[in-house]
């Protein structure tokens, strides 16, 4: 049995590093940033979007980490519940 508040707290974690770590990316190297989210998303122009998103502030870093933490955090939380529950 997966205990339900571990397991969104050690995915939350992971996820909000990940997120501070793509922000700092960004921030440093927003060229390749955009090259990269580019080949990943094949069918969308980015360029259009950089000159906007290389202009990232404190406020919406934070409120990034605290929404996504929160779904995150949410999903794992429900997804485990319901594992735990079905796999009885």
């Amino acid at each position: 049995m997966i205990k339900p508040v571990l397991a969104a707290n050690a995915v939350t974690t992971v996820t909000v590093i990940a997120y501070l770590l793509c922000a700092l990316f960004v921030v440093v190297l927003p060229d390749i940033s955009f090259t990269i989210t580019q080949s990943w998303f094949h069918f969308l122009n980015v360029g259009s979007v950089h000159a906007v998103a290389t202009n990232i502030s404190i406020a919406s870093t934070i409120l990034g980490v605290v929404t996504l933490g929160a779904v995150v955090w949410l999903s794992v939380f429900c997804s485990i519940l319901l594992y735990n529950k079905w796999v009885k």
